[in-house]
């Protein structure tokens, strides 16, 4: 018996939104014959805090700094111990100091653009602070397709009869007696089974994986564990009944002022934090024609995530109503949806990055070797994204890895009639 058990099901509107590439790229392979592919191109434009739109032609400029400087075709290569702020915000400051300036608002949006740089970039890497990801990379720039039920369920693959939802996993005892993996579940239901491939978020393993192996981990992968790392960003959905923005509407970012940051609003700060700085973009959201998507990213995500929605619904609108009023007819949003990736026990977080300790340590690769049992055989596999050592955090990255682990299990089983 081989039970293949995924501790997680990926929500396709949330996370499978965008096709990076198409070279190597498992989710082009799947769909680009299905016409669900679009090219699109968002051009941002940026409002300061003093309610005021930034000049079109300096906005572009500055969006040119961040992107040469950020972008992996910029060739960024530097000592292993630099993290990915570093590296940005020195070249940023650099690329600033030689700008000319036409006033002194100018000057201090283009140093004030700053806390915008780190917000896309941690928005990007998946993380809380640009300061924990490398500045190195190896990164190298879909359910019911997986399963052949698009376009057709006629072709689907013979699966859904083996697919156990609603079964959260407590235990794995991968290095048993008899040989054989027993996977148990909080009901109180087990399965038995030869291997298992286990497709974690490093989130929930950072949280559980002592508790969740039995016998624990190797040190080594746990240390993988430790490195990798993991925080999350935040969209929350609006839903207006009136939409007050044009149909040209390609998405508007969020730049905060040093005086306004120098402000205390108590009434959107929670723990010493002040939440509503960390909006950072708003975006229509296609085929949506009444509902806009706001990005939120840093370490006052956990915070946002467990306000209740009348809370977090004043301080969008406040956000809204001190950059955009004076350009828009704003109306108020009816109904309002935020994802909650940090606080959900089954993911802790949204995609996985590397960090100048795992990067030394190759853990995305540790991550992804397997397991043998006290007899020499293969129990317990690994995959995911955190596993893939280019394409982490990427749904294609994670599909390749599941990819990786049914080959190896092949070749262990051998051929069946």
């Amino acid at each position: 018996m081989i039970l293949l058990y995924y501790f997680k099901l990926i929500l396709l509107f949330v996370v499978i939104e965008i096709c990076l590439s198409k070279e190597d790229n498992a989710v082009y392979n799947l769909v680009k014959d299905y016409n669900l592919l679009q090219s699109t191109e968002t051009d941002f434009r940026t409002f300061y805090s003093d309610g005021k739109e930034v000049e079109e032609n300096f906005n572009e400029q500055l969006f040119r700094i961040i992107e040469d400087i950020y972008t992996a075709s910029a060739g960024r290569s530097h000592g292993e111990d630099v993290s990915i702020g570093s590296y940005c915000s020195n070249r940023y400051l650099d690329a600033i100091n030689n700008l000319t300036f036409t006033d002194t608002r100018q000057r201090k949006i283009a140093y004030d653009f700053l806390e915008f740089f780190q917000s896309y970039v941690s928005s990007e890497e998946g993380a809380f602070s640009w300061f924990e990801p490398s500045a190195n990379t190896d990164f190298q720039q879909c359910a019911d397709v997986m399963m052949q039920k698009f376009p057709s369920t006629a072709s689907s693959l013979p699966i859904d009869d083996k697919i156990i939802l609603n079964k959260e996993v407590s235990k794995i005892v991968w290095d048993n007696v008899d040989g054989n993996v027993i996977v148990k579940c909080s009901d109180g239901s087990s399965y038995h089974a030869d291997q298992v491939i286990f497709t974690p978020s490093v989130g929930v393993l950072k949280e559980a994986h002592r508790e969740l192996f039995e016998p624990q981990l190797p040190t080594q992968k746990q240390t993988a564990i430790e490195k990798i790392g993991i925080g999350a960003v935040m969209k929350i959905i609006l839903l207006f009944k009136d939409r007050w923005w044009p149909t040209s509407f390609s998405g508007i970012s969020f730049v905060w002022s040093g005086d306004d940051k120098n402000k205390t609003f108590p009434r959107y700060t929670k723990h010493g934090k002040t939440w509503i700085f960390d909006g950072t973009a708003l975006l229509p959201m296609k085929y949506n024609p009444n509902v806009l998507s706001f990005w939120f990213t840093g370490d006052t995500i956990p915070i946002i995530e467990k306000l209740d929605n009348a809370e977090v619904l004043e301080g969008v609108n406040f956000i809204l109503q001190k950059f955009l009023k004076s350009s828009y007819n704003l109306t108020t949003p009816i109904s309002i949806i935020k994802t909650q990736w940090y606080t959900n026990p089954h993911f802790r977080g949204t995609y996985s990055y590397q960090t100048v300790a795992s990067r030394q340590l190759n853990s995305n690769h540790v991550l992804g070797q397997p397991l043998h049992n006290r007899n020499g055989n293969v129990t317990l596999m690994f995959a995911g994204e955190a596993t893939h050592t280019s394409y982490y955090a990427t749904v294609h990255g994670a599909i390749q890895t599941g990819y990786r682990e049914a080959e190896r299990l092949l070749k262990i089983i051998g051929p069946r009639n």
